[in-house]
């Protein structure tokens, strides 16, 4: 499956907005960077392989600006909620569950990295490996997907007492 996605822009790689990354990287002396998964307005996504077991995460390197932020949202403090409330949920294992994080230090500042679980598809890659003559899911995947994702929100809701938006 290919992956198409537009850059992020690069003038946000300036003292406080994005880490410039690279292939073949290590951070935090174990993660190696396999190839990037996307971005958004306040960081990028990167497939990165922990050299202590072999296995794959996602690693969310935030901008410089939000790593000592106290100003808006605490998302590390909001995943480390989400990840140790309640294991025996039924919504609990459709969480992507914070594995690590630390501050790595580079040009643009210090950068607070997440270390997730990595996922395996996004909807549209399961929608284009579902693709048919009608152009749609099959209703058992879209219903099993509906299932997973209300179970998620749920869990987050009511165990967690946060809200998703």
């Amino acid at each position: 499956i290919t992956r198409k996605s537009q850059q992020e822009p690069s003038s946000r790689y300036e003292r406080g907005g994005y880490h410039p990354v690279s292939v073949g990287e290590i951070y935090n002396s174990h993660y190696t960077v396999v190839r990037q998964l996307g971005w958004g307005v306040y960081s990028t996504v990167w497939l990165v392989q922990d050299a202590r077991d072999g296995t794959l995460a996602s690693m969310k390197v935030l901008v410089g600006d939000l790593t000592d932020d106290r100003t808006g949202i605490d998302e590390l403090g909001m995943l480390k909620t989400v990840h140790s409330r309640n294991p025996l949920s039924s919504g609990y294992p459709h969480i992507c569950h914070l594995l690590d994080n630390f501050v790595h230090h580079g040009p643009n500042g210090d950068h607070r990295c997440l270390i997730l679980e990595a996922m395996p598809f996004n909807m549209l890659e399961i929608h284009n490996a579902f693709r048919s003559a009608s152009d749609a899911m099959p209703l058992f995947v879209i219903q099993r997907v509906a299932q997973q994702v209300l179970l998620a929100l749920q869990y987050i809701h009511e165990e967690c007492g946060l809200v998703h938006t």
